[in-house]
């Protein structure tokens, strides 16, 4: 599995111009997540099916500012155990956001791309790339936290947010759907 996955990762973490995020994967029969080092993620593999509510992800923490860190650790349920949701989970670990929408009607629950993420891996965990505007973003991240005078945490901002932790679109704008049952 390690295999398949670093292959993918090789091709969904790359931009146009050749930027890649450099992702390994590796299996491990047991992984102390207390003792994880700087950089290293785990992604625990569940024997249960998700039921639709808990659902394959990434531990995130909130801080009461409105930032959002993504954690170290994951979990992947036995039904959502392919190498898209497991690539998705990924984008969580370096900091990238859901971009999608979560609806649920009666008995159905589903998903949809938000705007202009039809074909990114954090709007559609089926899609091959992740959007070059994280790139952008990351980049603009870096001066602020290059600075001196910045405390570092050791976890993963989450890029594509607004000073107050809202979600952003492409435009810079908040994105909200009232319909959603997840306006992060």
């Amino acid at each position: 599995m390690a295999t398949g996955l670093n292959k993918g990762a090789s091709n969904t973490f790359v931009n146009k111009d050749g930027v890649n995020f450099n992702i390994k994967y590796e299996y491990r029969a047991s992984v102390d997540a207390n003792k994880l080092g700087a950089g290293e993620n785990v992604l625990t593999f569940s024997t249960e099916n998700s039921n639709g509510y808990d659902r394959s992800g990434v531990n995130v923490k909130t801080k009461e500012n409105g930032e959002h860190f993504a954690g170290n650790t994951g979990v992947i349920y036995k039904n959502e155990k392919d190498n898209g949701t497991i690539l998705h989970e990924t984008g969580h670990f370096i900091g990238l956001p859901d971009r999608y929408f979560e609806y649920k009607w009666l008995d159905n629950h589903w998903s949809e791309p938000m705007t202009g993420f039809d074909d990114d891996k954090m709007g559609n965990s089926d899609k091959k790339h992740i959007d070059d505007l994280y790139y952008q973003q990351y980049m603009t991240k870096a001066k602020v936290y290059s600075s001196p005078k910045t405390k570092m945490v050791r976890s993963y901002l989450q890029i594509g947010r607004n000073k107050k932790g809202n979600l952003l679109d492409k435009k810079g704008q908040v994105v909200y759907d009232s319909r959603a049952i997840n306006n992060y």
